[in-house]
């Protein structure tokens, strides 16, 4: 958190914001891991 500058408030506010857009829980390891996977899927049509 000290290097996103947030404080934990804000941090976990943030959080819950994703939380809200994804309409998924970021405590889910599922949820997780297709995200993770969704990100180097993205990176690798990028690259």
């Amino acid at each position: 958190m000290a290097t996103a500058h947030l404080s934990r408030t804000a941090y976990y506010q943030q959080m819950s914001r994703i939380e809200a857009v994804l309409g998924m829980s970021l405590s889910d390891p599922e949820s997780m891991l297709s995200l993770h996977v969704a990100l180097l899927a993205i990176e690798a049509n990028d690259g």
